[in-house]
Parts: C-alpha cells; sequence; structure tokens
C-alpha cells in the first residue's frame, strides 16, 4: 500500500477502509465510530454490513463467555481472587 493523502484520524467520526479482495465472498472492511452511541446504525444500516465470523470472533464470544460464566458463577460461588485466577487462566488458554 502507498499513502497518497489522507486525514488527521484523530478528528475522525467514522470511517470505513474497504479492501478491494474477495468481491465473491464479500469484501473485508474496518470501520471506526468515535462516538459508540450509533455505531449499530452505522455498521448495520448504513454500511449494511455483517460480521466476519472468522476464528477471531469466535475467541471473543468464547471470552465473554468466559467472563460472564466468572461473574455470574464462580464470583458467588467463591470470591474475587477466584474469579481472576479463572479469567487469567481462560485468557492463557485462549492465547
Amino acid at each position: 500500500m502507498r499513502l497518497e493523502q489522507g486525514i488527521n484520524l484523530g478528528k475522525l467520526d467514522k470511517g470505513v477502509l474497504i479492501f478491494n479482495h474477495e468481491k465473491e465472498n464479500g469484501y473485508k472492511v474496518l470501520t471506526i465510530d468515535s462516538n459508540k452511541y450509533d455505531a449499530r446504525y452505522w455498521m448495520e444500516h448504513f454500511l449494511g454490513l455483517d460480521i466476519c465470523e472468522d476464528e477471531n470472533f469466535f475467541t471473543k464470544k468464547y471470552l465473554k463467555f468466559c467472563q460472564d460464566f466468572a461473574k455470574d458463577v464462580v464470583l458467588p460461588a467463591e470470591d474475587k481472587k477466584k474469579e481472576v485466577m479463572f479469567l487469567n487462566r481462560s485468557v492463557d488458554y485462549f492465547a
């Protein structure tokens, strides 16, 4: 890639970088939304994006599941230390 022109990304409210690759499977994109309050509208309705369900997506889902399990099951049954230990082991496993 070669940068030809650009803007200061620190002042960017919304943006999308579209990779012109694999048109038949759907383009890959990177998005940014600085304000977060209308991110769902920006990504789903305006851009019409679907989340790429790859290995990274599923790893994040499993880690979120582990966080919820630690908060809802481990913490009430044990203590904060056991919850943190469980979360650390989960992150180590996925790393």
